[in-house]
This record gives C-alpha cells, sequence and structure tokens, in this order.
C-alpha cells in the first residue's frame, strides 16, 4: 500500500487511542466526585433551602390570600345586608313621609273646604240680611211710589 495523507489505513502504531485507561481517567473520576459532593455542600443544599423557604412562604401567602378573600367576601355580604337594610328603612322613611303628606294635604283640603263653607255661609247670610233690609225698605217706598205712579197714570192727587 502506498503510504500518504489520503491512504485510508494508518498504521496501530501511529493511532491515537482517545481513552486510554489509566490513573489519570481515575484521578479525573475523584475530581468529579469531589466536586460534587463540594458543590452540594456549598451551592446545592442552601439554593435547595431557599427554594423550600419559597415554597414555604408561597403556600402561606396562599392560605393568607385564601383566608383573606373568604374575610373580604364575609365583610362584602355584610355590607350588601347593610346597604339592603339601608335602603328598605329609607323606603319606609320615605312612604312615612309620602303618607303623612298625604294626611296633612287631607287635612288642609278639609280646612280650605270648611273655610270655603263658612265664607259662602255668611255671604248668603249677609246676601238674605241685605235682601231683607232692601225689601223693608223698598215696602216702605212702595207705598210713596205707587201713589206717585197713580197720580201720574191718573193725572190727579190720590
Amino acid at each position: 500500500m502506498a503510504s500518504g495523507v489520503f491512504s485510508g489505513a494508518i498504521p496501530r502504531s501511529e493511532r491515537c487511542s482517545l481513552l486510554e485507561i489509566n490513573i489519570t481517567l481515575l484521578i479525573q473520576f475523584i475530581n468529579f466526585i469531589f466536586l460534587i459532593v463540594v458543590l452540594n455542600f456549598i451551592l446545592f443544599r442552601p439554593l435547595r433551602g431557599v427554594l423550600q423557604k419559597r415554597r414555604a412562604e408561597l403556600s402561606e401567602s396562599h392560605a393568607r390570600v385564601a383566608v383573606l378573600g373568604k374575610d373580604v367576601q364575609t365583610k362584602l355580604s355584610l355590607y350588601e345586608a347593610k346597604l339592603d337594610g339601608a335602603r328598605k328603612k329609607g323606603a319606609e322613611i320615605k312612604n312615612g313621609l309620602r303618607q303623612e303628606g298625604l294626611v296633612e294635604e287631607q287635612r288642609m283640603v278639609e280646612e280650605a273646604e270648611m273655610a270655603a263653607q263658612q265664607k259662602k255661609e255668611s255671604i248668603r247670610e249677609q246676601i238674605i240680611a241685605e235682601t231683607g233690609a232692601a225689601k223693608k225698605q223698598l215696602k216702605a217706598q212702595v207705598d210713596s211710589l205707587a201713589r206717585e205712579i197713580t197720580e201720574k197714570v191718573l193725572g190727579r192727587a190720590v
């Protein structure tokens, strides 16, 4: 075979082994294990502790949020109940005042009607009195007027 760069076969003596099993491999393996143990103590355990604390705080916060949510719902329902009670009370007061107003209006109308009736009666009595006085005055004058008319019609004194 021709030796050259492109000759496909490399002699065994010139071949490099990618993995040689010797003491350095064992040292590297021990280094790796040592690094894992050290990182576990220095980095991973504290990190897991922080993450566990965070999970505990989050679950505690969720529990507080749930309790506060229930408290808010309770207070909201109490507020709505009080608001409904106040609305009903306001409506009752409004209806009571309206009823009182209607009663007062009826009383005032009745008083006005009674005053008008009394005024009407007093005017009627005044008219009757004036009519009676006018009749008396006319009766007193009737005789003299009748005499004057008779004298004028007859043309002589009666």
